[in-house]
């Protein structure tokens, strides 16, 4: 399978799953492959044609949140782990991924504000 993932002035590249490799075709050029277009593969299917790509965890990825909202992604890991421990957030080992420990902390955020308009 071939999809395109970038077009530029100079033409466009391609990701080849099977060679796991990148393919360029120069702009104007007609590419000699069957290019799948949206696969099903590396969309999720709960999106009902929005397109949501799952990620690398398998979890789904809203649109519609963006990571850096509240400057954390201006920050380093190490900075966020501090962040988050003044906040009273225990970020877990297994979260290392500067975008997941984003991601980790505006979601414990959000809780920490509904517990508090729960009282």
């Amino acid at each position: 399978m071939k999809v395109a993932t970038r077009k530029t002035s100079a033409g466009t590249e391609y990701w080849d799953t099977e060679a796991k490799q990148t393919r360029f075709v120069p702009a104007g050029k007609k590419a000699p492959f069957e290019v799948t277009e949206n696969p099903k593969s590396m969309l999720d299917k709960d999106t009902k044609g929005k397109g949501a790509i799952a990620g690398s965890n398998g979890e789904k990825l809203d649109p519609n949140k963006t990571p850096d909202t509240t400057g954390l992604g201006s920050m380093t890991v190490p900075v966020l782990k501090t962040y988050a421990a003044n906040k009273g957030i225990t970020v877990p080992k297994e979260i290392t991924r500067k975008d997941d420990i984003i991601l980790f902390i505006q979601e414990s955020e959000e809780k920490q504000q509904d517990d508090k308009t729960e009282e």
